[in-house]
């Protein structure tokens, strides 16, 4: 008899096992060399942390413009229109007729490209500093790791 499992039944260390088998199941036909032996798991790795890297950049990004967003709508609404008088003028007007809203209006299209921006920040960064090691023959003792 086979027992049906619920989102319940399964503890986070059950999933986190379960994405790490997940992923060393995607990695496995390049964990071996050219005579079928098996190397370290250099390329999962490298793939791993790029992967990272793209994430972190991505939600970097997503946190950064969220924070900057309103400040940014204040700003232009005080270089194109002279109803204001001043900054908190123009923040208190923008939530007593708008709401919250009024401040993250517009917000999806700096979003994504901050996410992008980001993202590749964080991907070069990781393979410049991968450069300067390999050039330098020296690993790097600012190094940081994502994941």
């Amino acid at each position: 008899m086979v027992k049906e499992l619920k989102d319940d039944d399964i503890s986070i260390e059950n999933k986190i096992s379960g994405v790490s088998t997940a992923l060393s199941t995607i990695a496995a036909p390049f964990n071996t060399d050219a005579l079928g032996g098996s190397k370290p798991s250099t390329i999962a790795s490298a793939f791993l942390e790029e992967i990272g890297d793209l994430a972190c950049g991505s939600i970097a990004g997503m946190f950064g413009k969220v924070i900057e967003h309103p400040f940014d709508t204040v700003k232009v609404r005080l270089q194109t229109q002279i109803q204001f008088a001043g900054p908190f003028n123009c923040l208190s007007a923008t939530l007593k007729h708008e709401g919250i809203k009024g401040l993250f209006r517009g917000l999806p299209a700096p979003m994504l490209g901050s996410m992008m921006e980001n993202a590749t920040l964080f991907f070069t960064y990781r393979h410049c500093q991968n450069l300067i090691q390999l050039v330098s023959g020296k690993k790097c003792s600012w190094s940081i790791r994502y994941l």
